[in-house]
C-alpha cells in the first residue's frame, strides 16, 4: 500500500467519486480550498497501483488528526482502513492519532485501542467521538 499525495481533487475522477459518494461532500471547490491549506494534506491510496481510497491529514509537532478516511466500497471490511492507520503511524511515529467519527465508524477505531471521549450529540441525533491512540 503507498500513500501518495494529492495535488488536485477535480482533476481525480476516483477521488473525486470517494469524497461525493462515500464520504457524502458535493462540493469539491470546498475539498479543493480545504486542502490547499499549507497544514492540510491529502492523499491517495493505492494498492498495487490502483487507487482504492483517500486520507485526509492534519499534522502538527504533537498529533495527526484523521479528517477522512474513505476506501471504495467494494473493498471495505477487508483489513484496508486497519492498515491506512498503520501507514499513517509509520510516518508519524511520535505524534498521537486522533479523529473525530460517529456510531458508524467508533467500533473500528475501539478495535485498534484507541481511546472514546464521547463528544455528546453534536448535531441533531448524531453523537460524535474523539478517537485518540498514543505510542
Amino acid at each position: 500500500m503507498k500513500f501518495n499525495k494529492i495535488a488536485s481533487v477535480e482533476s481525480n475522477s476516483i477521488i473525486r467519486d470517494l469524497f461525493q459518494n462515500i464520504l457524502n461532500i458535493e462540493n469539491i471547490k470546498d475539498v479543493e480550498e480545504y486542502y490547499s491549506i499549507t497544514e492540510n494534506e491529502l492523499y491517495s491510496v493505492s494498492n498495487n497501483e490502483r487507487i482504492v481510497g483517500l486520507v485526509g491529514l492534519i499534522s502538527t509537532e504533537q498529533e495527526v488528526v484523521i479528517k477522512h478516511i474513505a476506501i471504495q466500497s467494494h473493498i471495505q471490511n477487508k483489513g484496508l482502513g486497519t492498515e491506512i492507520i498503520n501507514k499513517i503511524h509509520q510516518l508519524f511515529p511520535k505524534q498521537k492519532l486522533v479523529a473525530e467519527t460517529d456510531n458508524d465508524a467508533v467500533g473500528f477505531y475501539i478495535k485498534l485501542g484507541f481511546k472514546i471521549i464521547s463528544l455528546g450529540e453534536k448535531y441533531p441525533g448524531i453523537i460524535r467521538y474523539k478517537c485518540i491512540k498514543e505510542f
